[in-house]
């Protein structure tokens, strides 16, 4: 499967930028308005859809960019070590 951010739905790029900032499954929750278990269900899907194994993973390569996207979410970019 390829890793492409625009195949993350509006809810899994949200889940995506607030688990690159650190925050546990159970504040993205409180964030979102939703069940710690929706975000542990967006999260597995999430790591399906970009290859990553763990949370770690996700967030070195996935970086959020201040820019937003369609319907409110956040833009997503790969991380490209040594490049700003």
């Amino acid at each position: 499967m390829k890793s492409d951010p625009c195949t993350l739905t509006t809810r899994q790029k949200e889940v995506v930028a607030l688990v690159a900032q650190g925050l546990s499954n159970k504040e993205t929750a409180r964030r979102l308005n939703v069940g710690e278990g929706a975000v542990q269900q967006h999260l597995y899907a999430i790591y399906q859809k970009l290859e990553v194994r763990n949370r770690t993973e996700l967030a070195v390569k996935y970086a959020r960019t201040d820019s937003v996207g369609p319907g409110g979410a956040p833009e997503l970019r790969p991380h490209r070590l040594g490049s700003r």
